[in-house]
């Protein structure tokens, strides 16, 4: 009796261990949610536990060159900051004094959603719109796609570095 006891005891303690959460020791952060031993991450965000702020690998001062259709290549300058707006949210500003914000979509991808600015200089309106990816050797590549009163539309496309 004591040994059918006990061999009850040791098969109720496997079926009770094998029940465990995967969950249990998985530590997602940021707001995110844990399903099945995997973080899911809330936007914004990402890594094994939801750790990297997708949006800082792009903060920073950027500087390269810039070619826009039928011009001449010129050297610019761009800073990205974070939005206060939302934590997927940044703000770019060229030093022609053109700024518009976007969205990091991914740890490599940043969308410029359609927007108008006014261009400093000439006081033209201007309609933007554009993407930007990050390369595994931290070159951005810029793609913008402008149409500015009276001169028209130009696509561009900014190598740049920190």
């Amino acid at each position: 009796m004591k040994k059918a006891l006990t061999n009850c005891l040791l098969i109720l303690g496997l079926i009770l261990s094998s029940c465990s959460d995967p969950c249990d020791d998985v530590n997602c952060q940021n707001g995110s949610s844990c399903d099945d031993g995997t973080c899911l991450c809330t936007t914004g965000y990402s890594g094994n536990n939801c750790e990297i702020e997708n949006r800082m690998a792009f903060i920073g001062t950027w500087k390269g060159m810039d070619v826009c259709s039928g011009e001449n290549p010129v050297t610019i300058e761009l800073l990205i900051s974070a939005s206060a707006d939302a934590v997927d949210k940044v703000n770019l500003s060229l030093t022609n004094g053109i700024s518009f914000e976007g969205t990091i979509t991914s740890p490599t991808t940043l969308l410029i959603p359609q927007g108008v600015t006014t261009e400093p200089m000439f006081n033209l309106e201007s309609t933007y719109s554009g993407d930007a990816s990050l390369d595994e050797n931290n070159v951005l590549m810029l793609n913008l796609e402008q149409e500015i009163e009276i001169i028209g539309t130009k696509s561009c496309v900014a190598t740049l570095t920190k």
